[in-house]
């Protein structure tokens, strides 16, 4: 700005004048404009919100109604007085009159029927009750809708209330009234005919009873329509169109056509701008609607625009106003501590040439927490490496009473009384050489550094506290209580802290762990004690699983395992992998992993050993014993093993060696028995003019049995031995008809076949031909 009375302000204030004023005029230009064009929604969906109320109220008091009066209207079906009005025939006056008057007693109890008819099919006769009772004959009935109705009940599945005008009363001149009509018919199923029928009519001014109880209704000129699913108008607030078909009025179809349960939309009705607002009843298949007058809503939405944009003018005239002293305010501390600055400004020659205050302040501090930030950084960095490494020895109990001195070191800023009891939890952490050693060294420091501050932030809420971290696979947490406050031992406690670590591992970085936890608390110097437990109970995941929470007075184990269980078991296991039988083999595993569980981590261990070394001795064996080398080595898996940290891995790795040595097992046979196939085959086309040649003499010759033999051909090739032995005569049968002039009998003599017969009658069915025929067709076809 040019004008003098800026040119003498400070720059900063200056620019924080033009900003504040323009994000007020901005703020106030936006917010008017918003309010202006947005408001009329509002306020639309507010009638939209009200009249969906009222609606869902009155549907809500139609479906009641309607429960009511089926029940009602049933019970009359029941009543006493009213059976006999309608199946009697010869029923003293007397006594009609009387049942008349104790129905018109029943009726009274509920206000919205305006009457009940009872008809005696067999008198032809109606019987009324409610405000004109009478009696009359079925063609001098006053209402014969009604008797049209009753004559169509027979062939009529449903009974729904029925929505009619029908006469008040005998007097045919007085005025109509408007009702829901339930009709319960008594029909015999022989004859097909209506033995008596109960007809109660409902007011339907008692639906909208519920809008002058609304405490959202006070508009007089809104009206309400209840609508059927074919668009006819069963309920109107303001009687205009009851009964009338409305399906083809645009804004009806509309409505229809939409698949919502409710909604609003602004429209003309009748030439009047008007806000429609629908609800879906589907227990009842209706529709209910509200039509508002436009201008009911605009009164209210104009005057609160205009105010608005009244308000939004005055606060855009005195902005700059009320922007020049906020921004005087704002300067204030700006310009003192800029004064300050300058004050203690070395070089202030350099400062005066810059004109913005808070470069100058942004320059000085920068170089003065640069230079402060180096020490601290150096400070802390060594203090915190110390204070871990002295906190590391005293759990592995490699320190001295100076190491213990040196923790009262306010420099230490130790979390804990190191005089007080103190407890240790571990915290194990799960699928450790999968997560981390996919990571470098410095990552994996950054991430256990972010869990143990995690933790501690959680565990400092009801204790003091240090994390530690241990190197390996697990922190450490030193805890102690605060003063007055949570005992030390408080299991719940701290069960439900390490849950919330666990959640907090989970979410963030998608890291598991088991905790450990020493249930007796113990003094500094012999910290390392409850340590040791900690950490052994977090063994014990092997078969509690990833994520548990272990203490050691909770923990009940078994110190040993029944020998002859685990003998019996490894000998099963070394029969079924000789059978290679995968299914006994994972059975015998399952029951001795089943019984280990609960026993104590060393015996665990030393099973898990002996296992893998009877494996091993059996796998040795077979490879002895037959053409197969699994490539598997006893001290990799061992090793492996021992690596796993829960029952169900182990039972993995374990299954997964097994499938691999009876695959190789299958293999191998499959290649030897391929071999000895060969061989077979070989030896009968090197011998097959031998008369003695047969399954046992092969047996004899390849020291096998005829069974076994005969087995292992018949599944490679598909056939027998002596069948193969025929057809390869057969084949060289056939060459010598071909390709000589000998006989037939001199052909079986060669080929060594003693039954000419069983010859020709193979000959025929292999070739389709006799030797004779076959010889001269081939021979032809040569020439």
């Amino acid at each position: 700005m040019k004008y003098p009375f800026f040119q003498n302000k400070p720059f900063y204030f200056r620019h924080l004048f033009i900003r504040i004023t323009a994000l007020v005029s901005f703020v106030i230009v936006l917010l008017s404009l918003s309010l202006f064009y947005n408001f009329r929604n509002y306020s639309l969906q507010a009638i939209n919100n009200s009249n969906e109320k009222i609606l869902s109220e009155l549907g809500s008091n139609s479906t009641r109604i309607d429960n009511h009066m089926r029940i009602y209207s049933q019970s009359l079906v029941n009543n006493l007085q009213a059976i006999e009005l309608m199946t009697n025939d010869n029923l003293p006056l007397i006594d009609t009159l009387n049942n008349i008057k104790a129905l018109n007693s029943t009726l009274y109890t509920t206000p919205f029927i305006l009457s009940a008819y009872f008809y005696n099919g067999k008198t032809n006769t109606f019987f009324t009750a409610g405000s004109d009772p009478i009696i009359r004959k079925k063609e001098e009935f006053y209402d014969q809708e009604i008797v049209k109705i009753l004559d169509g009940i027979p062939n009529q599945m449903s009974f729904d209330p029925i929505s009619r005008r029908i006469p008040s009363s005998d007097n045919l001149e007085e005025e109509h009234a408007d009702v829901y009509t339930y009709v319960i018919p008594n029909i015999s199923l022989k004859e097909n005919i209506l033995n008596y029928a109960v007809i109660v009519n409902v007011k339907i001014d008692s639906l909208f009873s519920v809008l002058r109880s609304s405490e959202n209704f006070d508009d007089t000129d809104t009206s309400f329509l209840v609508l059927s699913d074919r668009g006819i108008v069963l309920g109107d607030s303001k009687d205009e169109l009851y009964l009338e078909n409305v399906i083809e009025i645009p804004y009806i179809k509309d409505i229809f056509k939409s698949e919502k349960a409710s909604g609003y939309s602004v429209t003309k009705v009748d030439g009047v701008k008007s806000v429609i607002t629908y609800v879906n009843i589907d227990s009842a298949k209706w529709k209910f609607l509200s039509i508002t007058p436009y201008r009911n809503v605009s009164k209210a939405i104009d005057r609160i625009q205009l105010i608005t944009l009244l308000i939004c003018s005055l606060i855009l005239l005195f902005g700059p106003l009320l922007s020049y002293f906020l921004s005087k305010i704002l300067y204030t501390p700006v310009g003192r501590l800029y004064n300050e600055v300058q004050q203690k400004v070395i070089n202030k020659s350099e400062s005066t040439k810059i004109p913005n205050e808070f470069e100058v302040i942004s320059s000085n501090i920068s170089t003065a927490y640069s230079k402060l930030h180096t020490l601290q950084s150096f400070k802390d960095s060594n203090i915190n490496l110390l204070k871990q490494e002295l906190l590391q020895n005293l759990l592995l109990n490699v320190f001295e009473v100076k190491d213990i001195l040196f923790l009262e070191n306010p420099d230490y800023d130790l979390q804990f009384n190191i005089n007080n009891e103190l407890g240790v939890l571990v915290l194990r952490l799960d699928n450790f050489l999968k997560t981390f050693c996919k990571l470098t060294k410095s990552d994996q420091s950054l991430l256990k550094y972010a869990l143990a501050n995690v933790s501690t932030e959680v565990i400092s809420r009801h204790f003091c506290c240090e994390a530690v971290d241990m190197v390996e696979d697990h922190l450490a947490i030193i805890y102690g209580t605060k003063t007055d406050e949570t005992e030390l031992n408080s299991k719940r406690l701290i069960e439900s802290l390490i849950q919330e670590i666990s959640t907090v591992y989970l979410d963030n970085f998608d890291i598991s762990f088991s905790a450990g936890v020493s249930s007796e608390p113990e003094f500094i110097s012999n910290l390392h004690v409850a340590y040791k437990k900690a950490l052994e109970l977090t063994n014990y995941r092997l078969y509690y699983g990833h994520g548990c929470i272990l203490f050691s007075d909770e923990l009940e184990i078994s110190q040993t395992i029944e020998p002859d269980i685990l003998n019996n078991e490894i000998d099963n296991i070394q029969e079924s992998l000789k059978k290679a039988n995968l299914g006994d083999a994972e059975r015998h595993l399952s029951t001795i992993l089943s019984s280990l569980r609960g026993t104590k981590y060393e015996v665990v261990m030393f099973s898990l050993h002996r296992i893998t070394s009877s494996i091993f001795d059996i796998l040795n064996i077979i490879e002895k014993n037959n053409i197969v080398s699994f490539g598997t080595n006893y001290i990799d898996f061992i090793s492996h093993i021992r690596q796993l940290e829960t029952i169900e891995e182990i039972h993995t790795e374990f299954m997964r060696l097994f499938e691999t040595v009876i695959q190789e097992i299958n293999d191998s046979k499959d290649n030897k028995n391929a071999f000895l196939i060969e061989e077979i085959i070989k030896y009968i086309n090197s011998n097959y003019t031998d008369p003695n040649l047969s399954t046992n003499v092969i047996a004899d010759v390849f020291n096998l049995t005829s069974a076994h033999i005969g087995k292992i051909f018949r599944e490679h090739t598909y056939k027998s031995i002596s069948n193969y032995i025929n057809e390869v005569r057969l084949d060289k049968a056939t060459e010598l008809l071909i390709n000589t002039n000998l006989t037939v009998d001199e052909i079986l003599e060669k080929i060594k076949w003693e039954n000419k017969k069983y010859f020709f009658t193979l000959f025929k069915k292999q070739y389709g031909a006799t030797p004779t025929q076959y010889r001269l067709k081939n021979t032809n076809k040569q020439a």
